[in-house]
Parts: structure tokens; sequence; C-alpha cells
């Protein structure tokens, strides 16, 4: 009884350790994690070549949203695109892009530090869907590429809180 009652609080303890506004990741784009912060750090350990897709939902508007995206691949090379959508699929469309934009997606691609800023206009408030997809390419055994994702302006997210951190696999 005594034991039971050690696991159930240190189970207790480890709950209670999980920062507020901490998101889970979802790979299912029927069931994406709500996110609460505004920025994602990932590291994108999936294997060479292989990728990866990950879905949140947050929040906006009416305003702008800003969506800053940073691929870090030093030597190696990683790819980065992520998506803004209503909830029924239908993609939005940057009004603006700094870096590279290719139609509806913010893209960051290739060796080294690439950033990307668009800016999307909602006309109302909205829950927004987004999609990250990514894949990296291993050119040595060193550190594996990583990326940052920031979400501004409009946007319902707690934007002082720790970042979300995200190890794919």
């Amino acid at each position: 009884m005594k034991r039971l009652c050690v696991l159930a609080t240190a189970a207790l303890l480890a709950v209670w350790a999980i920062p507020a506004g901490a998101a889970t990741v979802s790979t299912n784009p029927d069931v994406p994690a709500t996110l609460k912060v505004n920025t994602i750090i990932g590291h994108m350990n999936q294997g060479d070549g292989k990728g990866f897709d990950n879905y949140y939902t947050f929040r906006a508007g009416p305003g702008t949203v800003k969506v800053r995206a940073t691929a870090r691949a030093g030597t190696d090379a990683a790819d980065l695109e992520i998506t803004l959508s209503d909830p029924d699929g239908n993609s939005l469309t940057p009004t603006s892009c700094t870096g590279n934009c290719n139609g509806e997606k913010v893209v960051t691609a290739g060796q080294g530090d690439n950033t990307t800023t668009a800016a999307f206009t909602l006309t109302a408030a909205a829950t927004l869907v987004v999609h990250v997809h990514g894949t990296a390419q291993y050119y040595h055994s060193g550190a594996h590429p990583t990326y940052r994702i920031s979400f501004d302006g409009a946007v319902k997210l707690n934007k002082t809180a720790k970042p979300l951190r995200v190890n794919n696999h």
C-alpha cells in the first residue's frame, strides 16, 4: 500500500512538472494538437531523407498573422514547409513574403541558415490549422538540422512562455 502511494505521488508530481501551455505534437491532420505558445523549436532527427508531418491548431485574428520560419542545417540540408489553413483544409495565401514562399507554403530550404517570413491577413477571428512538413539530408555525423517557427501579430498564443520543443524521429 505504501509503495502504491509513493507511485501515485510520483505520477502526480510528473504531471505537475509539465509546463503550463505545453502542447503535444500531432501527426494526424484530423486531430491537430492545440498550440498554446507562439514558438516551436524542432530537431530533425527522423533519419536521412525521411520526412515528418506535424499538425497544430490555434485561434487568431482579426488582423495580421506573421509566421517566421528558420531552418539551421549547417553543412547538412533541411527543407521545411509551413501551411496555414482553416479547419476545412482551405489553405491561406500569404499577403506578403520575405524569403521563399511557394503559393500558400512558407518554405525554408537548403544548406546553412535560411529564414522566411510571411504575413497572412484575417478579416475575422478564426481557428487556424498549421501543417509543418520537413525533411533533412545528413552529410556528416554531427548535430542534425533544427528549425524554429514563430507566430506573431494577431495570434491568441502565449508570447512569453517557453517554446514548444519537438524532437522528430
